[in-house]
């Protein structure tokens, strides 16, 4: 999987690599302005460049910028796509999240059409070769980073599908980094409440010790269960 977030700079041998590297069976998700420039700085006439609009079966519109100040009263509906506009997510997953920085319209031809803010089309993906691309529409980080945790629930239904985590833990977010005798499981929780998670861990491990509380937790065919406080982690010793 490569993840290309505001390519702005379409050099064609940059370009002709991510096009072999989707029909070997790659992932590649891609952003608004993706190839906008050339290696000169100049406006490709049609983005993506280089036939990729036709391979990968969309072609961008004119974008829209979006401010992140709140709408004056005597805006008129026609100028709120300007103002923190809302994309809603049929596929990968349905979810909805806020366009940030620059909010893109798409003609698709050949693509799934995927997102849409108001009447338009502003996502799109398509099985190219053996691999796949997702387009979307504006800077996705950016609203995940303005907090439209709805971009997080995107990217992680792209990746669960192609990258399988050694352990998974639903409302918490497990990291596991294996040793060779010994390994350390990072156990994250983002919510504003204390989690219970069981989590199932690779068969070799048969210890589970909290690194910080110094507290020994019970492996139980193959799972241990914890209570990750909010806002907080909670580090694991695997033996």
């Amino acid at each position: 999987m490569i993840i290309a977030p505001w390519h702005l700079v379409g050099k064609k041998g940059t370009l002709d690599y991510l096009r072999k590297f989707v029909e070997g069976g790659g992932t590649l998700i891609i952003e608004t302005g993706f190839g906008l420039y050339d290696d000169r700085f100049y406006y490709n006439p049609v983005v993506p460049p280089f036939g990729l609009d036709e391979l990968f079966g969309y072609r961008e519109g004119e974008s829209f910028w979006v401010n992140q100040k709140p709408p004056d009263k005597d805006v008129p509906p026609s100028d709120r796509v300007n103002y923190e506009p809302e994309i809603v997510f049929t596929a990968p997953v349905p979810t909805r999240i806020k366009g940030h920085t620059y909010l893109t319209p798409i003609e698709v031809t050949s693509a799934r059409p995927i997102g849409r803010c108001q009447d338009m089309t502003v996502a799109a993906m398509k099985k190219v070769g053996k691999g796949w691309v997702y387009y979307f529409g504006t800077n996705l980080g950016a609203s995940i980073a303005a907090g439209s945790d709805g971009g997080i629930e995107l990217l992680r239904a792209i990746i669960t599908r192609i990258v399988k985590p050694s352990v998974v833990g639903g409302k918490v977010r497990p990291r596991l980094v294996e040793g060779d005798k010994r390994s350390l499981l990072v156990v994250f929780n983002d919510n504003p409440q204390d989690q219970v998670a069981t989590l199932k861990l690779p068969a070799r491990h048969k210890r589970a010790t909290d690194v910080y509380r110094r507290a020994n937790h019970p492996v139980v065919n193959n799972a241990v269960q914890i209570t990750v406080p909010y806002e907080d982690a909670v580090v694991l010793l695997l033996e």
